[in-house]
């Protein structure tokens, strides 16, 4: 049962913290009471807790890396099969149409099936793609292939913000939203400097022979590492999991934890509907949101895929100088997703201080008494003003051909 903190300070409800020496609960007269202490919002500890964000994080970093890793290997790769750059560019086609629908779909499942299978079978899918991409020959097995590609590994992102809802509370959640941020968010910058690298000097199915390593041994890790932490599925983390929900090694790394409930949660594989989500957007503040959001991404998009193209033709860049212009961008999504995820948990704390709440990270705090969009969207106008006034400044900068620096530090915002 949830009390509200103005019930708790004014002693309407028994104080939760003392107990009699048989651990029975007291009420506010010294007498047993039967009201039962809340559980704790996750039984994982705190470093727990990193390492399995660390974990996911890594893994929903290759949905935004095997895109922009892509884009140095699309004139080898027309050379290699005969064909043209422009046919070549409808396999990033097809990878974005698949990736904005398999999110959802992704998500949907891994809500009332689990995470630990969805990342697993994901991460399997997305394994195998670049296999068959790496010793394919023909234009055709590329298409469909680099659609199994995003099959894959697009909804990973989605899967991982799951977990952090699992075993973060809000008091906390925004700095392990950050780690997440930070894998998905710094990909694009580095991977078109590693996928120049590697076509430039191994050729450009090494590219994916490097991603089918990197996947194949996360998804040992995560086979060995990853415990379930669905909340339909095993609570709290106290429910002991089953089945493919279980770890092989109990303990491992300490990251088994120790069961202390017994499971009454009944889980079955449903067919995921990639229409669920949309239902949200019948509330305005959700779709304001959503809008807001999707037009700052698109612009995000549109500078990250047009950079290379654009200092090649405007500044004369070769293919390797083309790809470093993106590190300035990630730097600056590293320090956007570090500070933004420490702001989100400072702007919470301050928000219920405002309000006379107490933030209780520990049992989670009741959101229905909390005034949560004000906590999150707080300090959202800073950054969005600093990025419209950047991006303004980038486009005046491509139209006069100024100084390629200030176009770098455009790029950070």
């Amino acid at each position: 049962m949830t009390h509200s903190i103005e019930a708790l300070e004014k002693g309407e409800i028994p104080n939760l913290s003392a107990s009699n020496q048989n651990g029975n609960i007291l009420g506010p007269n010294g007498v047993e009471s039967q009201v039962q202490p809340r559980d704790v919002y996750s039984v994982f500890s705190n470093s727990q807790k990193r390492c399995v964000v660390f974990l996911v994080a890594f893994a929903a970093s290759f949905s935004t890396l095997s895109s922009f890793i892509y884009f140095p290997a699309i004139t080898p790769l027309a050379n290699s099969l005969h064909t043209t750059p422009g046919k070549i560019n409808l396999s990033v086609t097809t990878y974005m149409i698949v990736s904005a629908v398999i999110p959802s779909m992704v998500g949907s499942a891994a809500d009332t099936s689990g995470r630990r299978p969805l990342f697993l079978l994901t991460l399997a899918t997305y394994f195998v793609a670049n296999i068959g991409i790496a010793v394919q020959s023909s234009f055709p097995a590329l298409l469909m292939l680099r659609m199994l590609q995003s099959a894959g590994i697009s909804g990973t992102f989605s899967v991982a913000y799951g977990v952090v809802s699992d075993i973060a509370s809000p008091a906390e959640r925004g700095s392990f939203v950050g780690i997440v941020a930070f894998g998905t968010n710094t990909a694009p910058s580095f991977g078109p400097v590693l996928g120049g690298l590697l076509a430039a000097y191994k050729g450009w199915r090494w590219i994916f022979w490097f991603l089918s390593i990197a996947s194949g041994t996360t998804l040992v890790a995560m086979i060995i590492l990853l415990p379930e932490t669905a909340r339909k599925v095993v609570g709290n983390g106290s429910i002991p999991a089953t089945g493919i929900h279980k770890l092989p090694i109990p303990r491992v790394l300490g990251l088994a934890t120790t069961p202390t409930a017994v499971s009454s949660i009944k889980h079955k594989w449903k067919c995921p509907n990639p229409l669920t989500c949309l239902y949200t957007l019948a509330h305005r503040g959700t779709a304001i949101i959503v809008a807001v959001v999707g037009i700052l991404y698109m612009t995000c998009v549109c500078i990250q895929a047009s950079l290379s193209s654009i200092f090649i033709s405007n500044y004369h860049f070769g293919e390797l100088e083309s790809g470093l212009i993106y590190l300035p961008f990630g730097f600056g999504c590293s320090l956007a997703a570090y500070f933004g995820g420490k702001i989100l948990d400072r702007d919470y704390r301050h928000t219920a201080k405002a309000h006379g709440l107490v933030v209780d990270s520990v049992h989670g705090d009741d959101l229905s008494q909390f005034p949560i969009e004000e906590a999150r969207l707080k300090s959202i106008f800073y950054p969005i003003v600093a990025g419209a006034a950047a991006t303004i400044g980038y486009g005046w900068s491509l139209e006069s051909k100024t100084v390629c620096a200030w176009l770098t530090s455009a790029a950070w915002y």
